[in-house]
């Protein structure tokens, strides 16, 4: 078989972009199997039991079963960088998006207050700034300035401003930087963003239960 400039170029090309699928599949699954073993003392202060699943190549879930007060669920998601597809992985990065730790979770009861603080330009709040200026949501600052990491702060308004800007400034004192916090009283939500390597640098039990006296304080059975 003769093989043409361009159909050697075409078959090297595929070869490259499977080798690459492989190595960066693979990338991630070791970075996942890494974060496991660094959330296993800290999930237990959620609940007693977490299953796993990888959604595609990228995203490590972990549902949190059987959760303890004041969650009635919650799950972590484990978003990785898309180092399989090396054009999708080179445009997110332009992007900033890198390894990013979401918690989720459902209240028991109906929090206190409602905010959504994100990080001007972050991909993974991308659309919520302007959903809630469509709501007319208050855009607020924090006591003594600017919220930490420049985030966007914004509430309903009412008595939720200064529960609002202490809520940012708790979540962001052990992890300096914030990508996203969500508080919905309809749904009575919670959730928190954070980078992963900003994350994992704390041992998962001290992060994990910082998480849930933020959701204590939400949902008003703090002590």
């Amino acid at each position: 078989m003769h093989l043409t400039p361009e159909l050697t170029i075409f078959i090297a090309a595929v070869v490259l972009i499977l080798g690459w699928f492989a190595i960066g599949t693979q990338w991630n699954i070791r970075k996942g199997d890494s974060v496991l073993k660094w959330l296993q003392d800290g999930l237990p202060v959620i609940g007693e039991r977490t299953t796993m699943q990888w959604l595609g190549s990228s995203v490590l879930k972990l549902n949190i079963e059987k959760a303890n007060e004041p969650f009635r669920s919650a799950e972590t998601l484990i978003v990785f960088e898309p180092r399989d597809v090396v054009l999708l992985w080179g445009w997110a990065r332009m992007r900033g998006r890198r390894d990013l730790f979401i918690f989720r979770s459902e209240l028991r009861s109906q929090p206190q207050f409602e905010i959504e603080a994100l990080e001007p330009g972050a991909w993974s709040t991308d659309g919520i700034e302007k959903s809630v200026k469509k709501n007319r949501w208050q855009h607020v600052e924090t006591a003594g300035g600017p919220a930490p990491n420049h985030l966007s702060i914004y509430c309903p308004g009412g008595d939720s401003v200064t529960s609002a800007a202490d809520l940012v400034n708790r979540a962001s004192k052990k992890v300096k930087k914030v990508v996203g916090i969500s508080v919905r009283r309809d749904r009575q939500t919670f959730e928190l963003q954070y980078p992963l390597s900003r994350v994992n640098a704390l041992p998962a039990k001290e992060l994990f239960s910082e998480i849930k006296q933020l959701a204590d304080r939400l949902a008003g059975t703090s002590r």
